[in-house]
């Protein structure tokens, strides 16, 4: 039976800490997750000491880092996470955050599980970028680390929609409004991106860029990414009018690269939800 004991609990923090701080120096991780809350708090001072060890070895390696749990377990500036895409927000935040979602309807491996098609996880990705987010998704390897083909197919298929459209996704940033109907937005510096979820018949009409809806700065490209050269567009109150291809550059989410305008900085993101 195992030993629920005060001093069995005390070793087993103390292990906690030491096999957190082997970690971050032999693998030097991005992120670190952990699955918690902050109904605990008996745990804050060992988890501010991990913290602080973290945050001062990757100043060391000069290297930009943070911290991920569930609620308010940690500390302010960490990424809120939420167990599965269907408790994430569903509209722009202040505070940064992500879900923890399977690649099938299980996080570990269930031999026959049906995989996730992507071009639903992708529609995700979009999404979530757009409010703020991000999308943290699980992989269920089998037990000798194989990555099975059906996971793998998924991935590639991904990956190879971000080598189309990921300038719209890595280091944007939210714009004032996440989406509008199927369009979603992201930033980065004064280009905005519009991503939208429908391929749309002749043109692609946004309303929120209409005419006196952004006054800084004149849309003066319009391009989609994947696809050579610019896009015809006219503007007028009813909004920006994008003549699209005939050619779809990939397969599911298109962005529209928009530069010209003058888009104010993103707000500094929260690290904690109100």
């Amino acid at each position: 039976m195992a030993d629920r004991s005060n001093a069995a609990r005390v070793k087993f923090l103390q292990m906690w800490v030491t096999k957190n701080m082997e970690l971050i120096d032999k693998y030097r991780p991005d992120m670190m997750w952990f699955d918690m809350n902050g109904s605990d708090r008996s745990w804050d001072p060992l988890k501010l000491r991990v913290a602080a060890y973290y945050y001062n070895r990757a100043a060391q390696w000069g290297k930009q880092v943070t911290m991920s749990a569930k609620g308010e377990s940690f500390l302010s500036g960490m990424v809120i996470d939420y167990e599965r895409e269907g408790r994430a927000p569903k509209e722009l935040t202040s505070f940064t955050w992500q879900p923890d979602d399977p690649i099938t309807d299980k996080f570990g491996y269930v031999e026959g599980q049906p995989v996730k098609p992507s071009p639903g996880l992708i529609r995700l990705i979009v999404a979530n970028v757009s409010r703020n987010g991000n999308y943290l998704l699980n992989i269920s390897p089998m037990a000798d680390g194989v990555i099975p083909d059906a996971q793998q197919r998924v991935l590639l298929e991904i990956g190879k929609w971000m080598d189309v459209n990921g300038e719209a996704i890595y280091y944007s940033r939210p714009w004032k409004i996440s989406e509008e109907g199927h369009v979603h937005f992201t930033t980065n510096g004064n280009i905005l991106y519009a991503i939208s979820l429908d391929w749309p018949t002749g043109e692609l009409v946004i309303p929120a860029l209409g005419e006196g809806k952004v006054t800084e700065g004149k849309i003066e490209r319009v391009e989609l990414l994947g696809n050579n050269g610019g896009l015809d567009f006219t503007r007028d109150a009813a909004g920006l009018r994008i003549k699209f291809p005939d050619r779809k550059p990939c397969d599911v989410a298109w962005t529209v690269k928009i530069t010209g305008l003058k888009l104010p900085p993103p707000a500094k993101a929260a690290g904690q939800p109100a």
